[in-house]
């Protein structure tokens, strides 16, 4: 697998890396195996489930939203993946600060169009100014040092919890830094609430996000035994907490795609993605589509709704014979076979 643009900044700067390192929001390729070849002592924490599948049975590699089994302040050098989102970038950056040692070094890098340009106007005051490292591959690469200790990091500071108005009542929602839609409902997801089929049996949401569509549906239809999965830990770890403060149930965790989906279920429900990173990428809502069929029991229901924009109705007459359009907007549809 080819080494993403950013990655291959890395590459570049090789000789000036220290070797306890941890790399944060790693890439969707193979630069941590790529640098134990070279022999550095290296560990990374993915917060995308497939980027992380990338290098299976590596106990170096962690999957969530911190890292576990580890104290702070024991890492020389650490690399953050610029994300797309301001407020996961905080995290990321506060992150890095609890787990640096002091004096340690911190690399940033990320894609011109991500907002890394402006790192130096976001950069906690536990670390130096940042100057920059490298600029390549429409990347830019910043360093800075650790300047105070960050002993505290809790989860719990990091959590926005809001009051949602559904069709069915309030529902209380708390969502981390880069989940879709952070801080607010957004419209999609709430005209799929508005248009809920009647439910029962074994029901997926897929891409469940922070959890409302799962919430809604556990308690507006309780007997469901609810399935939530997201390629997002961010993502997966709102859900629990939004399950948990409504009192409700649900099985939550990781899929790429239904690969990690089993048995079949009585309804597929989903507000699916459109972006991997600052990427516009229908490839995994196609895909879901396409396997959702096999997914499904005979007469089973399967709902989703999608940007009125993004081409997807012969995609779905492909895989659904019989398919409706539910409900509409100018800016959603609502796709529904039974």
């Amino acid at each position: 697998m080819q080494l993403t643009a950013p990655s291959q900044v890395i590459e570049r700067q090789l000789s000036k890396l220290t070797n306890n390192l941890l790399i944060l929001n790693h890439e969707n390729d193979t630069l941590h195996t790529q640098l134990k070849q070279n022999g550095f002592d290296v560990c990374t924490l993915h917060f995308d489930f497939q980027h992380h599948l990338n290098i299976p049975n590596d106990p170096t590699c962690t999957f969530g939203v911190q890292l576990t089994h580890h104290e702070p302040e024991q890492f020389d050098q650490i690399i953050v993946f610029y994300p797309k989102s301001k407020a996961f970038a905080q995290y990321l950056l506060h992150l890095a600060a609890f787990y640096l040692n002091p004096n340690g070094i911190l690399w940033v890098v990320g894609d011109n169009r991500s907002g890394v340009k402006q790192l130096s106007k976001q950069i906690p005051d536990f670390f130096e100014p940042c100057r920059k490292l490298d600029q390549a591959r429409h990347c830019l690469l910043f360093e800075t040092s650790k300047q105070k200790s960050c002993i505290r990091f809790e989860m719990e500071d990091w959590f926005a919890e809001m009051m949602v108005q559904t069709p069915h009542g309030a529902l209380s929602i708390a969502s981390l830094p880069g989940v879709f839609s952070h801080k607010k409902l957004d419209q999609g997801t709430l005209l799929m609430l508005e248009n809920l089929p009647k439910l029962k049996g074994r029901v997926l949401d897929f891409g469940c996000g922070y959890g409302v569509i799962a919430c809604a549906i556990a308690k507006q239809f309780p007997h469901c035994d609810i399935e939530a999965v997201d390629i997002n830990a961010m993502a997966l770890e709102s859900c629990r907490r939004t399950l948990s403060l409504n009192q409700c149930h649900g099985k939550v965790y990781p899929s790429n795609g239904l690969h990690q989906v089993d048995g079949l279920f009585d309804a597929i429900v989903s507000n699916p993605p459109f972006h991997d990173g600052i990427q516009h990428d229908l490839r995994v809502t196609k895909q879901f589509i396409l396997d959702s069929r096999r997914c499904l029991k005979k007469n089973g229901q399967w709902q989703i709704v999608v940007n009125t924009h993004l081409k997807y109705t012969d995609i779905i007459q492909q895989a659904f014979k019989q398919s409706t359009i539910k409900a509409q907007t100018t800016q959603f549809k609502i796709f529904h076979s039974a």
